[in-house]
């Protein structure tokens, strides 16, 4: 425990960095290139590498971790071989792939989206057919992360992510006003090539043995394809249906994208520090104690009720704060007040959705932990359906911003469906009360602390400039301390539950 706490202490500190150098990145943007046709056509094509990379990522960790953990005990040293055929195979592969990508994008992209403005589809295509080429980057440093996770190793991969977003702002900030825009992807790819060096040499220092053969024994070869499927496109639907808003949000006005892309980047902080700190440290135990019902219900609870702790005044913070937040991050140089103003409606609109996928990574990964891949899929793939169609309806009402109303409805189904189906896996639907009481006892202290922020924008903010740094921290504050004291008063067990969990993870 004392070596989790550790890294969990240090996983955060990178995750923090991350989500630094990540708005270091988007402000530059913004300031350089402010919200054009342009920066739409950069962040489409951005969307969809960081579509593929969480495919390989969290399609490939949710499938090769269970089965590796799982053949390790009994075949030790034939789970390596096979291994290290599968990572040898997955190179070559998007190998291939990144090149036949290349020579058909400017015929894909003109043919598929012949709807968008002319310079956002070049901007697309120019940065899509460069990221093509070093496609097998962005899979192995994935595939790698699976691989190290499987052997506790979780920090080479969170300096790896770090490396890939800081130098693509460093690039933007030396190179933005001779390369334009293609300055970010530059810099992106050469970060995440030192990055899968550090991957590569903590893996062998942990006692990898790599071997140069692509040969995968027809068990293991079977087992594992019978389950990626069913975990690729389940890895799919949220970044998927990200990607289907922001091309309906390219038929729109221009900066559209980025409007959306901007405001998703902030609610999003709270779900990756989560995700790579204790959602990971989650995941791991509860496949190591996936043959113990009792253990494993008492982990996954942990993780709901905290996950429900921390995100419900998250997700409302946020909501009540984010023009603000928005301001601070991004108007500036070519970004404009109207910018700002248009981002922060999304964001509102978006912050549900810090609530509803932290609990459901929780959800997902217990899921995954028990093999019911099939399960998550036929849930998924509903959502992509529901998305399209709240999409296309929501947008005539409500243009750009709809999308991002249809995306919260549709991750509040995902959520919902995911609980009952893994509860009525474990045959424990009679708990299902306890995630109920439990997301009451969190939504009281969450109102006391709403109306405490409320009275002070009423009567407080007024006194200082609009929009202001200090404005943001003395509301910040206040959240913060009545919702912890409300906490600990009216939620004593579950506000020890978190204490406890933070003090040991």
């Amino acid at each position: 425990m004392a070596q989790f706490r550790k890294t969990a202490v240090i996983i955060i500190l990178l995750a923090l960095a991350l989500k630094l150098a990540g708005f270091l990145r988007e402000s530059l943007i913004a300031k350089q290139f402010g919200a054009t046709h342009t920066t739409d056509g950069f962040l489409l094509s951005y969307t969809i590498l960081t579509l593929f990379m969480l495919i390989v990522s969290t399609g490939f960790n949710n499938v090769f971790l269970p089965l590796y953990a799982k053949l390790r005990e009994t075949e030790p040293e034939a789970t390596d071989r096979n291994a290290n055929g599968l990572l040898n195979l997955s190179v070559l592969i998007f190998v291939v792939m990144g090149f036949l990508l290349f020579w058909i994008a400017p015929f894909a992209v003109r043919t598929l989206f012949y709807f968008m403005d002319t310079s956002t589809r070049d901007t697309a295509l120019d940065v899509g057919r460069f990221y093509s080429l070093y496609l097998v980057l962005w899979a192995l440093t994935g595939v790698l992360e699976s691989y190290l996770q499987a052997k506790y190793s979780y920090i080479p991969t969170h300096i790896a992510k770090l490396l890939g977003t800081l130098f693509s702002a460093v690039f933007g900030l030396f190179f933005a006003q001779s390369l334009g825009i293609m300055s970010f992807a530059y810099g992106f790819a050469f970060g995440t090539l030192v990055g899968i060096m550090i991957q590569a040499i903590a893996l062998l220092k942990g006692h990898f043995h790599w071997l140069p053969t692509i040969s995968i024994s027809a068990e293991f070869r079977r087992r594992f394809l019978l389950l990626l499927w069913p975990a690729l496109l389940n890895a799919v639907v949220a970044p998927f249906n990200v990607t289907i808003d922001k091309l309906f949000a390219s038929t729109t006005i221009g900066g559209a994208v980025t409007y959306l892309n901007n405001a998703s980047l902030i609610v999003s902080i709270p779900n990756v520090i989560y995700t790579t700190t204790i959602g990971a440290i989650i995941f791991t135990l509860l496949t190591d104690n996936r043959r113990s019902l009792s253990t494993f219900i008492r982990i996954l609870s942990r993780g709901i009720e905290s996950g429900m702790l921390i995100f419900m005044p998250l997700a409302v913070g946020l909501a009540l704060t984010g023009k603000e937040v928005v301001a601070l991050i991004y108007q500036r140089g070519a970004f404009t007040h109207s910018d700002t103003l248009q981002t922060y409606i999304v964001l509102a609109l978006y912050t549900p959705l810090i609530f509803t996928q932290g609990i459901q990574m929780v959800v997902a990964k217990a899921l995954y932990a028990l093999e019911k891949t099939k399960t998550l899929l036929k849930i998924s793939s509903v959502t992509i359906v529901f998305n399209i169609v709240f999409n296309a309806l929501f947008m005539k009402f409500f243009g750009f911003k709809g999308l991002a109303l249809s995306s919260t409805l549709v991750s509040i189904y995902y959520l919902i469906a995911s609980v009952l189906a893994l509860y009525r896996a474990m045959e424990r639907v009679h708990d299902l009360k306890d995630v109920s009481s439990a997301f009451f006892r969190t939504l009281l202290p969450t109102a006391i602390m709403t109306a405490g922020v409320l009275c002070y924008k009423a009567f407080g903010a007024p006194l200082l400039p609009p929009l202001s740094g200090l404005q943001l921290i003395i509301e910040v504050l206040i959240g913060v301390i009545v919702y912890v004291f409300f906490t600990y008063a009216l939620n004593k067990k579950g506000f020890q539950t978190l204490w406890q969990m933070i003090k040991r993870k």
